[in-house]
């Protein structure tokens, strides 16, 4: 079942859009395509992630002040 787990709960790094702190996001596959509004853990001020996959199925992130 590991091979399955492992494909059930990926992460990505970006970047705050204020600050530029690295923050991971914990990512569901079953929920791409999603747009999330996160606080940076740094400067506390809310970033808008959109999650997708790119051409080689990895995730990919864009990142944009809230």
């Amino acid at each position: 079942w590991r091979p399955l787990l492992a494909e059930l709960f990926s992460s990505i790094e970006v970047g705050c859009p204020y600050c530029g702190q690295a923050t991971t996001c914990h990512l569901d596959p079953t929920q791409w395509e999603e747009t999330l509004v996160i606080d940076c853990e740094v400067c506390c001020r809310p970033m808008k992630v959109s999650i997708g996959r790119g051409p080689d199925g990895e995730p990919t992130a864009w990142v944009e002040a809230d």
